[in-house]
């Protein structure tokens, strides 16, 4: 079953986003994964979640490209399709269509990380820099000032905000499912426990969701100290009984994201 794809070409670009599969046994596979002492939280770009999404997803993308090949030969294939980098390596290795993968959490970086501080982020500047889904937000500054000191002190002491304002704005479609006002979270007990610790540690913010972050990070997943999957609430995947919630349709997250999921 393909779902949510997309193939969109205009002139000499083209671009795709889509997912080739099932998503019950997607998750029952997710659900699969610590019985033989695997953990991952979304599974889509690395390790036996990517390697299974790429094989499943590489034969698709080719498809793309023999057409490609044939119809518009010059245009630029851009891909928004994880597992990212296998994706556009199959690309490489297999057509010679020109091919580059981007992703989404660039522009959704700034705007959640403010609202989660109950900042504005109108004005302001910013430099981002890393690979596909380990970014880092380098500067960030408004009129010249540079915010990451007051960024990390409210980080510290808190509160902590759903980002439901910058949300409302990323995905307008979405505005009559998410709430108007933000729910308020302590710096102890939030849904962004991985990327705020990773600034806490490092003195920069990553772009990838502390979902993401989790399983891309050799530190907040261990087998041996499953009290990490408590410490950071966001690994709401990481146990087969979440997982169940998200595939009756539901989320363990707090409720701004249960709307975005209906």
């Amino acid at each position: 079953m393909q779902t949510g794809w997309m193939l969109y070409v205009e002139q000499n670009t083209s671009l795709t986003a889509f997912k080739w599969e099932d998503m019950t046994p997607v998750r029952l596979q997710t659900l699969k994964f610590p019985k033989y002492g695997l953990r991952q939280t979304i599974g889509d770009t690395h390790g036996i979640g990517g390697m299974f999404r790429a094989l499943r997803t590489i034969p698709v993308m080719l498809d793309f490209a023999k057409d490609m090949e044939k119809v518009c030969p010059d245009a630029l294939f851009i891909n928004y399709t994880n597992p990212m980098s296998m994706l556009c390596l199959a690309m490489f290795r297999a057509s010679s269509v020109n091919t580059v993968g981007l992703c989404h959490s660039h522009q959704a970086c700034v705007p959640e990380l403010l609202a989660e501080l109950g900042m504005p982020w109108d004005g302001v500047s910013y430099k981002i820099s890393g690979i596909n889904h380990m970014a880092w937000l380098l500067e960030i500054s408004r009129n010249g000032e540079d915010l990451y000191p007051i960024i990390r002190k409210r980080a510290q002491e808190g509160p902590i905000y759903a980002p439901t304002l910058a949300l409302r704005e990323l995905h307008p479609e979405y505005a009559d499912r998410i709430p108007s006002v933000a729910e308020q979270f302590t710096p102890d007990n939030h849904h962004d426990m991985v990327r705020f610790e990773i600034m806490k540690q490092f003195g920069y913010f990553v772009t990838e969701s502390s979902e993401h972050s989790s399983e891309y990070y050799p530190w907040f997943i261990k087998r041996t100290i499953l009290s990490l999957s408590t410490a950071f609430t966001s690994l709401w995947m990481s146990t087969p009984a979440v997982a169940a919630i998200r595939l009756r349709g539901g989320s363990s997250r707090p409720s701004i994201w249960s709307t975005m999921r209906t």
